[in-house]
């Protein structure tokens, strides 16, 4: 006579398994037991195959959640089946999606690191930068850094965790700079006058962290010059000027986006005139020789000479020496218009305020 229920212990961690098979795993014991099974989800019957005590299967099961009975019957046909369990099974890896762009720069170290992870079942998120961990806040739905990151170049590489044990990590490098370029004025020499009406400006810009990206000299209100790089130094020339003072301020800006602003020096423009025609008149030094009339000569030498486009440049040219580009031109003194309103823009800006269309 056997009136007593099979006894059952599920060995089965109730958790997320990232394999699908040989999870099922219990004890029964019974002296005369018959047979095991196990009910899926209430919809399927497994019949666990065992010895020693100890039941598994080699069935596979669905990705997701799955539960299951425990039902163990012995020859008097007792029956046990009050043992449960529940189990997810979740064979794909979480999904990082970077938001920080590869190979920036940026000027502050605030939120630099963005990227998010999709992944329903999440266990653990974390970044670093070599060994070196990087506190993460998600309070915005994306992963950022929660504190400001130093100067430095930064190789970050991202990981993330399900409840699974699925793991993935992805890597991104960026730089982050807080300083400007470092600027040195070569050339011209601060309070330097000049007898002619340009002046070649020489500058040595350099950046440590992200590099130098342009390097303008403004001259003064009357133009912004790109200066070149040669290898070593920025160069280039500031363009034709009128007698006065000029003060020339470079615009360091690295690939950060940080800018050197203070660097300046002041130069003085002063081309000496020279007398040439009858009566005793004084006229530029620079006039074309090919002007013999006095009149017109008086007129070109008091006056600025302002062109459009390359071909203006040149009929302007054979007036004077010293032109200047309409381009940012602004009205000081009496102007002679080299070219028509659609080549020049002073003209154009004028054009309405005379009687007869240049």
């Amino acid at each position: 006579v056997d009136t007593v229920n099979p006894e059952i212990t599920i060995n089965t961690v109730e958790k997320s398994y990232s394999h699908n098979s040989s999870i099922l795993n219990v004890s029964v014991s019974d002296i005369n037991l018959d047979s095991v099974l196990a009910e899926v989800n209430g919809l399927e019957n497994i019949t666990l195959n065992g010895s020693t005590g100890y039941f598994v299967t080699n069935e596979e099961f669905n990705e997701g959640l799955s539960t299951v009975k425990i039902y163990a019957n012995d020859l008097a046909r007792n029956v046990n089946s009050s043992e449960n369990l529940t189990f997810r099974v979740d064979l794909t890896d979480p999904v990082i999606k970077i938001n920080t762009v590869e190979g920036e720069y940026f000027n502050n170290g605030s939120n630099v690191l963005n990227f998010s992870v999709n992944e329903d079942y999440l266990d653990s998120v974390t970044a670093f930068n070599g060994s070196s961990e990087i506190l993460l806040n998600n309070s915005t739905g994306n992963y950022l850094n929660s504190m400001a990151l130093s100067d430095g170049v930064y190789n970050v590489t991202m990981y993330a965790n399900d409840t699974a044990s699925n793991k993935v990590n992805k890597t991104v490098r960026f730089t982050i700079d807080t300083v400007n370029p470092e600027v040195t004025i070569n050339t011209p020499v601060n309070g330097t006058t000049f007898t002619t009406s340009s002046a070649a400006i020489n500058v040595t810009a350099n950046d440590s962290l992200s590099n130098v990206s342009s390097v303008i000299a403004k001259i003064g209100n009357v133009r912004n010059v790109t200066l070149s790089f040669d290898g070593n130094y920025y160069t280039g020339n500031t363009g034709t000027l009128s007698n006065g003072n000029y003060e020339i301020t470079i615009l360091a800006t690295d690939l950060a986006g940080n800018v050197n602003s203070s660097e300046n020096v002041t130069i003085t423009v002063a081309v000496p005139s020279s007398s040439s025609g009858g009566g005793g008149s004084s006229y530029s030094s620079d006039l074309s020789d090919g002007i013999t009339s006095s009149v017109i000569k008086n007129a070109v030498s008091n006056s600025n000479i302002v062109y459009g486009s390359e071909i203006d440049g040149e009929y302007a040219g054979e007036l004077r020496e010293n032109i200047y580009s309409a381009e940012n031109y602004e009205l000081s003194r009496d102007t002679i218009i080299v070219g028509g309103p659609e080549s020049n823009g002073f003209a154009n800006r004028y054009d309405s305020e005379f009687g007869i269309s240049i």
